[in-house]
């Protein structure tokens, strides 16, 4: 039988209690209503749609920020336009780094896109970072050199495995704070449920697929920090 997923990180102990986050999807093509909302997105934002020249991206990204700014606004009782959002890159201190609410510094966020489904994750209890993925963007030749560690190179792998492969290393990275600055290709698949090492001098990463009802995309949501059991509460959300 073929692998389902590929080998799994090393793991890091201990790991214990219950870490908590929520996260909201979207799918863009259902949502009428963005374009009239475009006054809600900060300066920062407008400035990023307008830039986007194919609709069905620029549609993916202003579903995701109004999604976000909907979330985050209720979540802290404040209007969505209200919001102050900091996104100052550590390794440059350009705005390309990942979303922080200002005055709101133990509010974790992360946010990620395709051009058909959209997501939003929050925690309190750590660092969180969420991806999601068309399977069919793993169909591609050389995906395996750039995305795989060598010893989870195999032909026996599907489409869906390597997209699985992909959105946990990226969520776990995202609650890193790093990204894909560091080489997914360098790293081995976090094996889901269970804390690992995914860099050696960064705090251990507990990693858990989402849910979906999807057959077309997965989803993984990782929090930096070691817990035994990770609880993830998922929300539709409404016509953005």
């Amino acid at each position: 039988m073929p692998p389902s997923v590929p080998p799994p990180a090393p793991d890091a102990s201990p790991a214990s209690g219950v870490g908590r986050a929520e996260a909201w999807f979207a799918w863009p093509t259902r949502s009428a209503g963005w374009e009239q909302r475009q006054g809600s997105l900060d300066a920062h934002e407008r400035r990023r749609l307008d830039a986007l020249v194919e609709p069905t991206t620029a549609r993916a990204y202003a579903v995701l920020h109004l999604l976000a700014r909907d979330v985050l606004g209720q979540v802290v009782g404040c209007r969505p336009d209200q919001l102050v959002v900091d996104r100052t890159c550590a390794r440059c201190g350009e705005q390309h780094g990942p979303p922080r609410l200002v005055g709101h510094p133990d509010l974790h966020v992360s946010l990620t896109r395709t051009t058909d489904l959209v997501a939003v994750a929050v925690s309190t209890d750590a660092p969180v970072g969420i991806d999601a993925e068309r399977v069919a963007g793993t169909r591609f030749e050389g995906f395996d050199g750039v995305a795989m560690h060598p010893s989870e190179r195999s032909p026996d792998l599907d489409d869906r495995a390597r997209a699985v492969s992909w959105v946990r290393k990226e969520a776990a990275l995202k609650a890193l704070g790093t990204g894909f600055v560091v080489d997914p290709a360098a790293l081995t698949t976090p094996l889901a449920g269970r804390t690992g090492l995914v860099l050696p001098d960064r705090s251990p990463v507990t990693v858990v697929d989402v849910p979906l009802g999807d057959s077309d995309h997965v989803a993984a949501l990782a929090l930096a920090a070691a817990y035994g059991r990770v609880d993830i509460t998922t929300h539709e959300a409404p016509d953005a």
